[in-house]
């Protein structure tokens, strides 16, 4: 921050939720996976204890602090009244930089394993305008191609610096 810069009042924001860790069984990525689980208290605004809200970071080592610290940022939306009660869920980085192959195995995992297990496990909402994926570079960019190519699951974006760039060798640019 510069010293010039408004003080932003979420950074001093304590979590109040808690964090949880599953580990998913062997699946189209061939291998278990790990996700970060944010449950945020009940929320203040509506009067009940369900959550209507989920976030989908793939960046279980930024989406934490020191980096972007999650908990806090949905802990403060939720009590201004910006957001609903919202549930974080953070991957491991999914695929490696010098995939061939496209992500499109990424995005099935994303929306046919990790989403019903955390559906069913934590209640989180299914409804896609409910849903937002998430990621900063390249995970930015895996982003936008999950709800582009499945957006009967994720209705919302958020795409940090993706990086556009990436194209399969020997796929010529648009």
């Amino acid at each position: 921050e510069l010293s010039e810069a408004p003080l932003q009042e979420w950074k001093s924001h304590t979590p109040r939720g808690t964090w949880d860790r599953a580990t998913l069984p062997v699946g189209v990525l061939g291998r278990e996976t790990t996700v970060h689980v944010y449950l945020p208290p009940d929320s203040p605004c509506s009067g009940e204890a369900q959550r209507t809200g989920l976030l989908v970071g793939m960046d279980s080592f930024g989406f934490r602090s020191p980096l972007v610290p999650s908990d806090k940022i949905v802990d403060y939306l939720q009590e201004c009244r910006l957001i609903p009660s919202t549930i974080v869920v953070l991957t491991e980085d999914l695929a490696s930089e010098e995939s061939e192959d496209g992500y499109d195995d990424v995005v099935a995992y994303l929306a046919d394993e990790v989403l019903p297990f955390v559906q069913k496990q934590y209640g989180s909402p299914v409804e896609p305008d409910r849903v937002a994926i998430s990621g900063m570079s390249r995970r930015g960019m895996i982003a936008a191609y999950a709800a582009w190519k499945r957006p009967d699951v994720f209705g919302n974006v958020i795409s940090l610096s993706g990086s556009y760039y990436w194209r399969p060798s020997g796929m010529d640019e648009f």
